[in-house]
């Protein structure tokens, strides 16, 4: 079966209140024939934790990923995590990671510059912003804005929520 387009898949890689235990590897790509319909498993890589978003880079060249997570390398918050794409064998390799600054970051998106990526952090209410250089390796944020409030129900929301970005 021929490939014309490559997917990439993030799935949880610890338990969380909403699924069981599970045995994922994080990230995995899979080859689409979108003349049949069908996809086909092409690689995965173990290097991201819960990676729950993922997004690519306007070139293609990189993959990122959000690791939903309220602790990442021995830090408060998440973190996210860039992959350079071989967009032959949909194979990636693993660029680096660093703290989203905020706990359970739930959305990512590369900007139209194709220099930045922007961060929702749901479980603190937070958004941030990271460049990325050529190499696709995240850099120190640039931007990072934390909300305040609750909802009009403070017993069940106690404080915000940013659930997307976008532009």
């Amino acid at each position: 079966m021929d490939n014309d387009q490559i997917l990439f898949v993030g799935t949880y890689t610890q338990q969380m209140l909403h699924n069981e235990s599970t045995n994922s590897n994080g990230i995995y790509s899979l080859g689409f024939n979108s003349s049949e319909g069908k996809l086909s498993p092409l690689s995965s890589i173990g290097n991201a934790e819960n990676p729950s978003f993922l997004t690519l880079s306007k070139s293609k060249r990189f993959l990122f990923a959000v690791s939903e997570l309220s602790e990442f390398d021995d830090e408060y918050g998440g973190g996210v995590s860039s992959f350079e794409i071989n967009a032959n064998t949909g194979e990636f390799s693993f660029i680096n990671s660093v703290s989203s600054k905020g706990i359970d970051p739930c959305h990512i998106i590369v900007d139209n510059t194709d220099k930045y990526v922007l961060i929702a952090n749901y479980g603190s209410g937070s958004v941030i912003v990271l460049p990325f250089n050529d190499e696709g390796s995240l850099q120190e944020q640039t931007c990072f804005i934390q909300h305040t409030g609750s909802s009009v129900n403070p017993e069940r929301q106690q404080g915000p929520h940013a659930h997307s970005v976008s532009l």
